[in-house]
């Protein structure tokens, strides 16, 4: 929550769901003390639940067993608030690496419990202490610093100190920047190291970090919140351990920030050096070992590999993404084109069509199948239709088959569609179940079969669009490499027709914006997920007009929608790349229309 700059803390609100034993003795006296300790803090902070769910039978016998199997007495709260821009929130990869330290804000007062934590059952122990919130007022403190120095902009990355204490929270902003780090905590120090109590590590400029720190301390009058330097990151990928070096930045109070900075090969000798990497390959293996298990070996290999020492995913945007100028197109007084945002029984993904083409400017209808069917809405009122995207009919016999029968199969409505496809003023989208829609109703070349992994793919993929493709809606566009939603679980492109086209519009990049080659066992992966022919995310039809990819442009319209947009391109991009794709569509309309 620290991480978004919400409103206020006291417009956080929480939804509670307690589980217990509550039948068996002792059980709801533990639930009474844990309710009036989270009353007297949300009492302390101004916050409130405001709804949720108790289960308070979580016992049960089972043959053969004395005593009740019983779950342990837990508490879930999941905090909401309001937050004014979307835009502004922290992530916990390192940004600036060899130019930030890392500040760790302790509201605990320096405690180091050790019950209950990760490092305890490692060793198969529970502990005795476990960690708490002694103290109310520096948590408030610590949580309204960090909102206020996010709003002046001086923290770079946000994280907990969370499961696995200071030291493996500090790998994870590591191992997600892609650098090192020179530990400044002492590494016989278990407690230090390893504690969970609640603590808040913030990235800040190397240039920043002894005004930033003294602030932080100064907002503690009674001198309860220590905030400290506890790593310094690094351009290469090694994590070396320096000792604790607690005060050094910033030296005495009255040191200039120009003095703070030591030299750490000087007073810091290094006690541990570690390749982020290794460490990162260990933290994944555990994942790989599972993936092995449901998913294809080779590909799970292929990924591993590529995993080790992956770099980031490079966009080239080769245009300037700009909002749409609803000025222009009331003055030229040109009739808004209407799109029809097409779904059936399963689709998803249509709210998210709706709005890019909106933001398009576009007249947006949401029509369902059976409006057509039923003859409530008809085509012929229509410039463009978007075949979105799901699981239409659970994909029971196939991907987009059962849609493509009720159109296919319904003369009155085949005759329909082809009239729509055949007008030289309309166009089409088709995006994922609407990809493989479009593709076996023949508006575009090639079939979508099962993803060369054997598993449905989610992730964030690079695509190249390329130069000299028909595609209308990519005009503009060509040679752009950009980030985009895949999810898919048959996106594999084949043409067994031997209909494969001498262009493809866009390509499957890996991360430096090059196009997969597939030709290996692993077919590309996991930069080309699905293992397409020649790397093929969409296909066009010969006249340019008729567009199906399996990648999601709609759920990446919003910067705010990349799973990964280094800050180069957040300050520069007023808006996604991919709202040219629609406004594409929405200029060539007016064309038609004069």
């Amino acid at each position: 929550m620290a991480a978004a700059r919400i409103s206020v803390l006291t417009d956080i609100k929480c939804e509670g769901n307690w589980m217990v034993a509550g039948k068996l003795p002792g059980e709801l006296v533990g639930m009474y003390e844990a309710a009036e300790a989270l009353s007297n803090t949300f009492i302390a902070f101004g916050m409130a639940i405001d709804g949720g769910k108790d289960s308070v039978s979580m016992a049960a016998r089972c043959p053969g067993e004395l005593q009740p199997v019983r779950a342990p007495l837990t508490l879930v709260l999941s905090g909401y608030a309001p937050v004014p821009d979307v835009n502004r929130v922290l992530t916990p990869d390192i940004k600036r690496p060899g130019e930030s330290v890392i500040l760790l804000i302790d509201p605990s007062q320096g405690a180091q419990r050790l019950g209950g934590s990760a490092l305890a059952q490692v060793f198969g122990q529970l502990g005795d202490a476990c960690p708490d919130l002694d103290d109310h007022e520096p948590l408030r403190i610590a949580f309204e610093a960090v909102q206020e120095l996010h709003q002046r902009q001086q923290l770079l990355a946000y994280h907990d100190r969370s499961d696995g204490g200071v030291v493996v929270s500090l790998l994870e902003m590591a191992f997600a920047g892609n650098c090192g780090l020179d530990i400044l905590l002492d590494p016989q120090n278990i407690g230090e190291l390893f504690t969970e109590e609640v603590g808040l590590l913030v990235e800040v400029q190397m240039s920043e970090a002894h005004s930033v720190r003294h602030w932080i301390q100064s907002q503690d009058p009674a001198q309860r919140l220590r905030c400290m330097e506890v790593a310094r990151t690094r351009r290469d990928t090694l994590i070396q351990f320096r000792g604790n070096l607690e005060g050094a930045v910033t030296g005495s109070s009255s040191s200039s920030s120009s003095s703070s900075v030591i030299d750490l090969g000087e007073r810091a000798p290094i006690t541990l050096t570690v390749d982020m990497r290794d460490l990162r390959a260990i933290w994944e293996e555990t994942s790989f070992q599972l993936d092995a298990l449901q998913a294809n070996p080779i590909c799970v290999e292929a990924e591993r590999r590529a995993c080790y020492d992956r770099r980031g995913l490079m966009y080239s945007v080769p245009y300037t993404p700009k909002r749409t100028d609803a000025k222009k197109y009331r003055k030229t007084g040109s009739r808004t084109p209407r799109v029809m945002i097409l779904r059936e029984e399963g689709s998803n993904g249509d709210r998210e069509m709706a709005a890019a083409f909106h933001l398009a400017g576009f007249q947006v209808h949401d029509v369902a199948m059976r409006d057509i069917l039923a003859g409530r809405v008809h085509l012929d009122a229509f410039q463009g239709i978007a075949f979105v995207g799901g699981f239409s009919f659970a994909d029971v016999l196939g991907s987009g088959k059962g849609w493509a029968g009720v159109i296919r199969f319904r003369p009155e409505v085949a005759a329909q569609f082809e009239r729509f496809r055949s007008r030289p003023d309309t166009f089409s989208l088709g995006v994922c179940n609407g990809c493989q829609l479009m593709a076996l109703l023949g508006w575009v070349p090639g079939r979508f079969v099962r993803n060369e992994s054997e598993r449905f793919e989610s992730r964030f993929s690079l695509v190249r669009i390329n130069p000299d493709n028909p595609a209308m809606m990519l005009r503009g566009m060509e040679n752009a490499v950009l980030g985009v939603w895949v999810s898919h679980g048959e996106g594999r492109a084949i043409f067994p027709a031997g209909d494969r086209p001498d262009i493809i519009p866009m390509q499957y990049a890996d991360d430096h914006g090059q196009v997969v080659s597939v030709t290996g066992r692993n077919r590309g992966y996991p930069f080309c997920p699905n293992g397409s022919v020649d790397a093929v995310a969409a296909v066009v039809s010969p006249d340019g007009r008729h567009l199906a990819m399996m990648p999601h442009p709609e759920r990446t319209i919003h910067l705010w929608n990349w799973a990964y947009l280094p800050e180069e391109h957040r300050r520069v991009w007023e808006v996604s790349p991919w709202l040219r794709l629609f406004q594409n569509a929405r200029e060539w309309c007016d064309k038609q229309a004069t």
